[in-house]
């Protein structure tokens, strides 16, 4: 059967052919990670916070037409609390966290893993009370609940304190009549299965960031590179630009490019002549700076909506991973060293006892974004006083090679505006690439990372362990080649 789903809905009010994706091609957005994954971090977090509201309900049709007709004979009965309710009005489909009754109806209970507000969250509770409404489903309030971002644990979870509710029914209401209009958008807009592509791209795709642009823009013959991947250029202004014919850097009027910064300019030059921009005295400046015993060094972190360990805060950053080559000079043999923590436990003070037992912190360590690395050290020292003397040291000896990059002291015209190790990597040394590996970015290593805990089949947690390692490892090894290419310049 076929339902206008809340992302159906809502991303009409943003782009007509982002609700086709949306409905249709799911897949085909940017960090998809698929349905058939280990862990839903979302109701994850569902789930614990209910468990705070009390005994209930729980709707757990295996369809979503036995959901329905539970929730149906639930709100009948008037029990007095509802977890995880489906209802359908008009081929419009909802799923709602709770429902608590209350003196003449329901409080609608929505729960976000956020600690900010969005936009997005008011018009989702709005489509909510649109369709219970049609289904004269008594409500009293609207409760919004996020996670407070100040909260700390200690010891034991205190939801009380974690959980941040607010009573926001009038701003729901108020939004929906767009919410009205939104549904008679989807309806007539996905009456043709047929994607359209006549639309010109605009400040849309941006406003907020549409995960399906490479696709989207492919088909509307959007040059790759273009004017969006100018650096250090705001989005409304690279629109403009393009709203006037200029969609590739070489378009780029002379008059408009002498008003552009210096980086600008050299990212510009490198695009027309395919030459590098080479700042040999500046290169020279940073490798000056490189001295051996060397390390290179990088962490990967988890964050947690709800904290689990003591002294953490909802969503901060807890290394769980770290890979590290090592150099006694600049002739001797590559070593490689490597940890992953147990995912059921605390692992900063394994890793801070790790780092400690092979770093020398007299040495000197490279890092790609080191300020990073620095912040979780410090953080590490904090949790481990004991520690805290050597692990300092080892924060204050880390160099940044993501410092030439950065600067623009070394350009090429393949690195698209860009300088991320794997913008780098991919330009300097194009044979190494992470799209040989199963995990390809820092967030999907975190989700792996995440759903290590839930697979039972150790062959499968295993598997999912050597991907994290030959990721991590991968991101020092570039760093290695890295250094070494800049030596040859």
């Amino acid at each position: 059967m076929f339902f206008f789903t809340k992302n159906t809905i809502l991303s009409a009010g943003q782009c007509l052919e982002k609700m086709h994706y949306d409905h249709f091609f799911p897949h085909l957005k940017k960090d998809y990670l698929g349905k058939n994954t280990f862990y839903d971090e979302k109701k994850e977090v569902k789930k614990l916070i209910l468990s705070f509201l009390g005994k209930g309900l729980w709707i757990k049709g295996e369809t979503v037409e036995e959901r329905v007709e539970e929730s149906k004979k639930a709100v009948l009965k008037k029990r007095k609390a509802i977890f995880n309710p489906v209802f359908v009005f008009d081929d419009i489909l909802i799923e709602i966290d709770a429902l608590i009754w209350s003196e003449k109806g329901y409080d609608i209970y929505d729960i976000k893993s956020a600690s900010s507000l969005k936009t997005i969250f008011f018009d989702a509770l709005a489509l909510q009370l649109f369709v219970l409404n049609r289904l004269d489903i008594p409500t009293e309030k609207v409760i919004l609940c996020t996670i407070h971002q100040n909260y700390t644990f200690h010891q034991k979870l205190e939801p009380e304190k974690l959980i941040e509710k607010r009573e926001v029914r009038e701003s729901v209401l108020e939004r929906i009549p767009k919410i009205t209009e939104k549904i008679e958008t989807a309806k007539k807009a996905l009456e043709n299965k047929t994607m359209s592509f006549e639309k010109e791209i605009g400040k849309r795709c941006y406003f907020p960031e549409c995960g399906y642009l490479e696709d989207c823009w492919k088909k509307k013959q959007v040059p790759y590179p273009s004017i969006f991947n100018l650096s250090r250029m705001d989005k409304v202004s690279k629109f403009e630009l393009y709203s006037q014919g200029i969609k590739n850097l070489k378009d780029i009027p002379e008059e408009i490019v002498q008003k552009l910064e210096k980086k600008q300019k050299i990212q510009i030059e490198a695009d027309r002549t395919g030459k590098p921009f080479i700042d040999s005295e500046k290169i020279k400046e940073f490798l000056d700076t490189i001295t051996y015993p060397l390390y290179f060094l990088d962490f990967e972190t988890v964050q947690h909506p709800v904290p689990r360990f003591e002294g953490v805060k909802p969503n901060k950053h807890i290394p769980f991973q770290f890979s590290l080559h090592y150099l006694e000079s600049e002739t001797s043999k590559l070593k490689h060293f490597e940890f992953l923590a147990d995912e059921k436990k605390d692992p900063r003070s394994f890793v801070a006892e790790k780092i400690v037992e092979w770093i020398n912190p007299n040495h000197c360590i490279l890092s790609y974004n080191s300020g990073f690395e620095k912040a979780v050290i410090r953080k590490l020292a904090e949790f481990c006083p004991q520690k805290s003397e050597t692990l300092l040291q080892i924060a204050q000896n880390i160099k940044d090679l993501m410092q030439p990059f950065k600067n623009f002291s070394y350009y090429q015209k393949e690195m698209n505006g860009r300088y991320s190790i794997k913008s780098v990597l991919s330009a300097l040394i194009p044979e190494e690439s992470y799209s040989k590996l199963n995990i390809k970015n820092g967030g999907e290593a975190t989700f792996v990372y995440k759903s290590l805990e839930y697979i039972q089949d150790e062959k499968i947690k295993m598997e999912k362990k050597k991907d994290l390692l030959d990721y991590c490892r991968l991101d020092t090894y570039a760093m290695v080649l890295i250094l070494n290419y800049l030596k040859k310049i």
